[in-house]
């Protein structure tokens, strides 16, 4: 687990350097059987809302696949970091090795 731990510290370093009032949304997902309905993009901008409301002036997400990638740049969030997951910790071991491809960081200033 510290391990895991270490892979996303080092892809949220980024993070650090947005000064402000922001908020990180660690999982958003839809069911394969709805797909391509528009389904993200309303949960995106709703939640995207209410951040607004409470002042937030950035959301930070992570992507961990090309779908929800392309999911993040429609709605004009922007990349921050990439880590594949095959790149070793702290610790040494890559933990999620097994998985295919990268988790990229994406960011959008609200305000």
């Amino acid at each position: 687990m510290e391990q895991m731990n270490d892979f996303f510290e080092e892809l949220d370093r980024p993070l650090s350097r947005i000064q402000g009032k922001w908020t990180y949304v660690f999982y958003l997902a839809v069911a394969p059987a709805y797909w391509r309905a528009g389904i993200s993009r309303s949960m995106l901008g709703r939640m995207e809302a209410l951040l607004r409301e409470k002042r937030c002036e950035y959301r930070a997400s992570d992507a961990p696949n090309l779908k929800s990638e392309g999911a993040f740049r429609k709605q004009g969030y922007v990349e921050l970091n990439r880590r594949p997951y095959a790149t070793p910790g702290k610790r040494g071991s890559a933990p999620l090795a097994e998985i295919p491809g990268a988790c990229t960081l994406f960011a959008k200033k609200l305000a």
